[in-house]
């Protein structure tokens, strides 16, 4: 059986293409919700009720305590500076990538399968070693708007747009 991950990162308070691609998350029932940072508020948590939501802080995260408050007040894990876990026997590192030398150490230390991070605007893909390494792009200030979904065991990795305009 496949599990779906969704990866999505620098949604910064653009909440129009946050609740479209919440939508079609939605529609896909995915095991769990990676959020790569820079949710920014807690109005931008509160899209993500009722979704399996693994978040990480970005820099642009300035209020931790507010967003923790509002995660905690929608069940949700708590937030963290970066997150390990596994899936399916895959086993990821989620950082937002502002701190762009933690992307390359964890990639080359042959621990991770998948490492995920954002903080670019832009989708990307590469491998380093054994470990594919995916920024899912951005729902704000980006010329595309696109999130990930990653199929597990099999590792099929998918970028979705999302429309600029309803």
């Amino acid at each position: 059986m496949t599990s779906r991950i969704a990866i999505i990162s620098d949604t910064h308070d653009n909440s129009a293409p946050v609740r479209r691609a919440v939508s079609m998350i939605k529609e896909m029932n995915p095991y769990a919700v990676l959020h790569c940072g820079d949710i920014t508020s807690p109005a931008t948590l509160e899209l993500f009720a009722g979704l399996p939501l693994l978040a990480v802080f970005g820099n642009c995260d300035r209020d931790r305590n507010l967003l923790q408050e509002k995660a905690k007040e929608l069940r949700m894990e708590p937030i963290e500076d970066e997150r390990e876990l596994q899936v399916k026997g895959a086993t990821i590192y989620v950082c937002h990538g502002h701190h762009g030398h933690l992307i390359q150490e964890m990639a080359l230390s042959g621990v991770y399968d998948y490492v995920f991070h954002g903080h670019t605007h832009v989708h990307d893909s590469d491998i380093i070693g054994t470990t594919r390494i995916v920024n899912p792009g951005a729902l704000s200030k980006a010329e595309r708007y696109t999130f990930a979904t990653l199929d597990l065991p099999d590792g099929t990795l998918t970028i979705h747009r999302v429309d600029h305009e309803e």
